[in-house]
Formats: structure tokens, C-alpha cells, sequence
């Protein structure tokens, strides 16, 4: 935050003019306490205050080190807190503490804000709950690569959402009639070749071959510049991630799961009463976003037909690491085996005439 602080002639019975600015805090925030600087100011015409009013802004700042963070605060507090969920800081350790509640289930986890947020990315401490440690296991893995995602300025919401709505938007995008700096820079691009074209029609004349060559080292110049530029402006680029990990935390874990069923079987994915002891159930989520009863996708992926398989809940193509080609492959050889040999007792059966 920077102050640009007018002072007249007639100082200090006049009283000095406040200007804030920001690149990182948000506007509203900015003019509300712009206002209050120059309300002080007033207040103090007629004596000097110009180090009060710097110490009022030193004291401000070090007394809310989540300044940076502040609006993300206030949108958690709008969209994702209901009743019975928490929402504590500490502006001293830059620490934000927050407790989800949903049903019998809870989870608490700390969002560390380091001081040169969002420069650096903050981070997700999850920490005491009562879902199963399994599934937390795979959980903080999840949220770990999403992490990456986010530090890197991934569109976050469109990774969030179904492959199917991912298509639907890339073909808009791919549709969209081209704006005025689009067409410009066709026609810079066409005009290039147009040129280089023609310097390689008279390439026999030496002038022109000289021609040609500073063309495209200009060209290739000015290409290298504008990538050096996109690179400073690339690194100067801050990305917010405090919202979007703990928007991860609460619809994929805190909210979502307790409510979840499995689509294979029809039953709660996490049982109704929460228990101390190990869950009769391990778990998978694919990479569509949904949760399944681990044993329960093992024997839907083992069952016929074994090309083409989508998820029950979304029916997207189910992706995951463990059940890839070669497990749809040998469930199959399996299947075959197995059936092979029902047909077989089948005959055997009926030779006998044990069949009925």
C-alpha cells in the first residue's frame, strides 16, 4: 500500500489530504480507510499530525496481516459458511481457523496466509475430524495436486467442473466471432508472409536476398521481445488461492461426503453415525470428482461390457490410475474364464441330468 500525502502551506492549520492506493487490497477497503485517514487528519487541524496519521497506517497494517486476503475472507463468510460452521482469525499469525459441520460430520483445518499473500500461495493444514483416515489419506492428496493447479494460475472452476461442461465451454470459446485484435493480428501475420513471399520470388537478386534475411531476423526479434515481456508481466502476476482451496475443502470433502451415496450399490458412502473404528469400507474417487465404495467400482468395472465404461453418477469415461487398460483386461480374461467354465458344469449337468 502506498500514501501520496498533500500538504498545504497553511499546515498545520490546514489539515493534510490522504491518498491511498493499492495494487493488492481491494477498492473498497482502500476508501474505507482512506476515509478514516482523512477524518483523522480534520480531527487533528491545527496541530501537527502528519506522524500520527503514519503511525495510525504502520499500526493498521501490523495489526491485520490478512489485509491481502480480506475480500476472499468476507466471499468465504457470504457462500460457504452455514450455521454451525466457524470462521476464527488470528491477525497475528495470519492464520484463519475454520470448522466445517455437516450432519454428524465435522472438520477442522487451518488456511495459512504467509505474509507477501498472494506473491506466495497460501496453505491448507487440515486437521481434526471424524472422517474415515482412509479416505482422508487420499483426500490431502487431492487437495495437494489441486494446490498446484492453483499456484500456477489454472482456471480452478473450469478444473472443477464435469469434462462434459469443460467441451461445451472449449467449443464456445473456439466459435466466438474474433474481435478487432484478433483480425489486426491476422493481417499482420498475413502481411509477413505476403512480403516473404515475394522475397522469395526474385531470390536471385542478391539486394533482395539481404532484404529478406533482415525481414525475418526483425520479425524474429520482435517475437523474442514480446516472449520476454509476457515472461516479466508473467511473473509479476499474483493468483488468489485462499477461496479456491477452501471452497476444495468444503465441496469435495466437508459438505459433499456426508451426503454422498454410492451409485453402485445405493448406500451412504460414509456410514450415518460416525465411528472411532476403521470403516468397513475403503474408498476411490475418480477423476470426474466422484466418490465410490472401492469394492463396489472393482465389481462394476469387472462386469460386461468392459469398452467404453463411464462413471454411473456423471457418465464421463472413468479415468483413474489404478484401473486403467491392462486391469479392464484381465477382468475381462476373468469374465471369459469364469463363464467358460459356468457353460461347461452347465453341460456337464445336463448331461448327467442333474439340470433342472
Amino acid at each position: 500500500m502506498s500514501a501520496n500525502i498533500f500538504c498545504l502551506s497553511t499546515y498545520p492549520e490546514s489539515n493534510l489530504i490522504v491518498e491511498l492506493n493499492s495494487h493488492i487490497l481491494p477498492h473498497d477497503l482502500i476508501d474505507r480507510l482512506d476515509h478514516r485517514v482523512n477524518k483523522l487528519a480534520k480531527k487533528h487541524m491545527g496541530q501537527p499530525h502528519l506522524i500520527l496519521i503514519l503511525d495510525y497506517l504502520v499500526s493498521f497494517i501490523q495489526d491485520n496481516l490478512l489485509l491481502s486476503a480480506w475480500k476472499e475472507m468476507e466471499k468465504i463468510k457470504s457462500e460457504l459458511l452455514t450455521p454451525g460452521d466457524s470462521f476464527r482469525v488470528n491477525e497475528k499469525t495470519g492464520q484463519i481457523k475454520i470448522k466445517i459441520v455437516e450432519g454428524r460430520y465435522r472438520i477442522t483445518f487451518v488456511v495459512v496466509v504467509p505474509d507477501d499473500y498472494p506473491k506466495s500461495s497460501a496453505s491448507i493444514q487440515l486437521g481434526s475430524n471424524n472422517f474415515p483416515g482412509d479416505l482422508m489419506e487420499k483426500f490431502n492428496l487431492q487437495l495437494e495436486a489441486f494446490k498446484v493447479h492453483v499456484e500456477h494460475g489454472s482456471d480452478w472452476e473450469r478444473l472443477l467442473q464435469r469434462r462434459s461442461e469443460r467441451t461445451k465451454r472449449k467449443k464456445r470459446e473456439i466459435e466466438r466471432v474474433p474481435n478487432k485484435q484478433d483480425v489486426l493480428r491476422m493481417k499482420e501475420d498475413v502481411g509477413f508472409l505476403d512480403k516473404l513471399a515475394a522475397y522469395q520470388e526474385v531470390s536471385d537478386d542478391k539486394k533482395m536476398r539481404r532484404q529478406k534475411v533482415r525481414m525475418v531476423r526483425k520479425e524474429t526479434a520482435t517475437e523474442l521481445q514480446e516472449a520476454q515481456q509476457e515472461e516479466i508481466v508473467e511473473s509479476i502476476i499474483t493468483y488468489e488461492s485462499l477461496y479456491p482451496l477452501t471452497y476444495y475443502v468444503f465441496n469435495n470433502l466437508g459438505r459433499r461426503l456426508p451426503n454422498e451415496t454410492c451409485k453402485v450399490c445405493n448406500e451412504r458412502m460414509l456410514s450415518e453415525v460416525p465411528t472411532k473404528k476403521s470403516s468397513t469400507h475403503e474408498f476411490e474417487r475418480l477423476l470426474c470428482g466422484d466418490w465410490y465404495h472401492r469394492e463396489c467400482l472393482i465389481q462394476y468395472l469387472q462386469q460386461p461390457p468392459f469398452d467404453g465404461k463411464v462413471c454411473i453418477q456423471c457418465n464421463e469415461p472413468i479415468s483413474h490410475q489404478l484401473f486403467n487398460e491392462n486391469f479392464i483386461k484381465d477382468a475381462e480374461k476373468d469374465w471369459l474364464l469364469a463363464e467358460r467354465k459356468r457353460a461347461e458344469l452347465a453341460e456337464v449337468e445336463d448331461f448327467l441330468g442333474l439340470g433342472f
